[in-house]
């Protein structure tokens, strides 16, 4: 079997030639199959030593007098996409250079046969496959390069820090989370009928609104039901009346207009995935033409991959992989999951999370939804007036945030057009 990965190996040098020039350093010329890619990455670790920087141009320059080869750069730059995972795909050509090696071993071990001495056989296998590097041992783990790695993404941060593009579009909860980061999960937790999941789409219908591709999952609702509840919130069109289908005749032209915006959207709604290998393999390929965030409805709805007589290791199991699957794409990826229900309506913290601790050791942030009894709230007024205007009074806590602060908010919530929305808007508030 031929183990190498063509693709992950285009991807990481269209990066290189793309002023990424951190991966020349994570690649060696083992974990290239391509002998056009070697010469290239020698070319651009010369260019390098030498003070210039690999790129389109200074690369081609230094090839004069061979056009195949140019083609070759020309071709391998042009397909550079600033979405990609490129440490994934390192990773990749890293694991196939581990396979490749392996696989050679088997005719060093036949030949290692013909030898009569055991010791001689054991240490000569033994020396072979402790050679063999695994993936995070070429890893240059220095402070220096700690620092400097650092630096960029500070510095690309800066260089953006007005780029909205990863806010929830929830003004409160971006003033304290900074929007949606990659490579986070992020569990959005209430009772039931409290509105996780109107708060989870209105959050992707943001996002898509956007231009972010959105990749949504329910395992509670079917793909129409989502779609009633998304024309409700974004077309002012009372959910109920279409749930029954009482639709008044005025409102059936804003149901077509606000069904073809979104139908233009990059927002996808998928209700039969059932496990996170389903899910996974779905994301894998929707990241290959642009994924930036993923909702799934909710977590204790998944079937496990594996069955267990345990359903808190079930759910374990589960978290787990969604967080291994935010680190591996690199994108954000909120999960919808139940609160323990009360007795009393007491507000909610983390060890009310539902059949598992590992829900709060994994997720990297903690949203919580809360409905207050009236004696609860300070502002006694403001609930009554909501409750007269056929909305409700909703606590928003962020109860972990691993690179933030915590904090609670509060916001309204219409359920004639399932949405949520802010208590007053702030003419200070830059989101």
């Amino acid at each position: 079997m031929n183990y190498c990965n063509t693709e992950a190996e285009t991807a990481i040098l269209s990066a290189i030639l793309n002023n990424n020039t951190q991966y020349l350093n994570q690649v060696t010329d083992d974990d290239i199959t391509v002998p056009s890619y070697k010469e290239i990455l020698k070319i651009s670790r010369k260019l390098v030593e030498n003070g210039d920087t690999p790129d389109l141009v200074t690369v081609c320059m230094s090839i004069k007098g061979k056009p195949g080869l140019s083609k070759i750069v020309r071709d391998v730059a042009s397909q550079y996409l600033a979405g990609i995972n490129y440490d994934a795909c390192v990773r990749s050509v890293k694991s196939n250079t581990v396979k490749r090696k392996i696989q050679a071993g088997e005719k060093f071990i036949s030949e290692q046969l013909n030898l009569d001495d055991p010791a001689e056989i054991k240490s000569n296998v033994l020396d072979f496959f402790s050679a063999v590097p695994l993936p995070g041992q070429e890893q240059n783990d220095s402070m220096g390069s700690v620092m400097d790695r650092t630096y960029e993404q500070l510095k690309y941060k800066y260089d953006h820090k007005d780029d909205t593009s990863n806010y929830t579009g929830l003004p409160d909860l971006d003033e304290i989370t900074g929007g949606l980061h990659p490579s986070e999960m992020t569990i959005l937790a209430a009772r039931p009928s409290v509105g996780k999941t109107a708060m989870g789409m209105q959050i992707a219908l943001n996002y898509a609104k956007k231009g972010n591709p959105v990749q949504c999952f329910s395992r509670e609702m079917s793909q129409v039901q989502i779609g009633t509840r998304l024309i409700a919130g974004e077309g002012e069109i009372d959910g109920q009346r279409m749930r029954t289908g009482r639709i008044r005749e005025k409102d059936w032209e804003k149901i077509k207009s606000t069904m073809k915006n979104l139908s233009n959207l990059p927002m996808y709604v998928n209700d039969e995935a059932a496990t996170m290998p389903d899910i996974r393999a779905i994301c894998s390929q929707r990241k290959r033409s642009g994924l930036d965030l993923v909702v799934i409805d909710y977590l204790q709805l998944l079937d496990p991959a594996k069955r267990s007589d345990n359903r808190e290791r079930e759910v374990a199991e589960i978290s787990r992989a969604i967080k291994k699957m935010t680190l591996e794409l690199d994108i954000p990826v909120i999960v919808l999951s139940q609160l323990n229900r009360s007795a009393s309506n007491k507000r909610p913290t983390l060890d009310t999370l539902r059949e598992s601790g590992s829900l709060e050791q994994d997720a990297d942030n903690v949203v919580m939804l809360h409905k207050p009894d009236l004696a609860d709230v300070e502002d006694k007024d403001l609930f009554r007036d909501l409750e007269n205007a056929g909305k409700q009074y909703v606590e928003v806590i962020v109860g972990k945030q691993r690179n933030g602060p915590t904090g609670m908010f509060t916001m309204q919530y219409n359920p004639r057009f399932l949405r949520f929305e802010s208590q007053s808007e702030r003419s200070d508030c830059p989101f």
